[in-house]
């Protein structure tokens, strides 16, 4: 015995036009996976060049340490020597730019400042404290 089967009216349109009721879908589709991975891609690129440029920050900072360490040992050398230390010290280490300080502390000891200034108005600053038998470090800060 047949089933009757009542029909929606988009149904009847499908079989009189023979489309369907899905046309058009794929291209909404394939913009939103355009846009997703665009803004993929653009989160990937703005990151890389943010860790690019951390990156270099921390170099140069450290490029900066190592030079004002260099003129710390400098004015130890130049002291074991028995040479003066007048005023400031300022040379070129690795192209950075250094200046060093060295002071006679009223209880022996010396005090010494090391700047280092690299790119970009990068400056690291070490200072220490020598023994003035040795001329050894006792006290060191960055």
């Amino acid at each position: 015995m047949p089933t009757w089967k009542c029909l929606r009216l988009s149904d009847v349109a499908h079989l009189q036009t023979g489309r369907s009721r899905h046309n058009g879908f794929a291209l909404p589709m394939v913009l939103a996976v355009t846009m997703m991975l665009f803004l993929l891609l653009t989160a990937a690129v703005s990151s890389f060049a943010d860790n690019r440029d951390d990156t270099m920050w921390q170099w140069e900072m450290t490029q900066a340490q190592y030079a004002a360490e260099t003129g710390i040992t400098r004015i130890q050398l130049m002291l074991a020597e028995r040479r003066t230390v007048r005023g400031t010290l300022s040379f070129t280490w690795d192209g950075t730019k250094v200046r060093v300080r060295a002071q006679p502390g009223p209880t022996g000891y010396w005090n010494v400042t090391a700047v280092g200034e690299r790119r970009y108005g990068i400056v690291q600053t070490v200072r220490a404290v020598l023994e003035n038998r040795r001329w050894t470090i006792v006290r060191w800060e960055r």
